[in-house]
């Protein structure tokens, strides 16, 4: 079975929302499904930008404008920077409440 890249991006998205939705209820005992579907998507902009930035890199300038390697190259590094920073923060939330529940008697 051979598998594209849009494939792998979705594997990989849903192992990465299945894994934060373990965190989540293993912190908080209960589940946010919203978070849930935000980090899917996020880990799946993060993939889609990593596809830009290489088109960037690699592309067919004879047919495209010239600065269209510049304009996808930023695309994809601010896409990956705001899918990430958006990660961190949502795991950083979850991990928070879970240790200001555990001080709580």
């Amino acid at each position: 079975m051979t598998f594209d890249s849009i494939t792998i991006a979705l594997i990989f998205a849903l192992i990465g929302a299945g894994i934060y939705m373990a965190v989540e209820l293993i912190k908080q005992k209960e589940i946010e499904i919203i978070n849930s579907v935000v980090i899917f998507l996020a880990l799946y902009a993060v993939f889609g930008c990593y596809e830009l930035i290489s088109a960037a890199l690699v592309g067919d300038p004879n047919n495209l404008p010239k600065t269209w390697r510049e304009y996808l190259g930023v695309a994809g590094v601010v896409g990956v920077g705001l899918s990430l920073q958006h990660i961190i923060k949502t795991f950083k939330k979850v991990m928070a409440k879970s240790g200001s529940a555990e001080k709580m008697p």
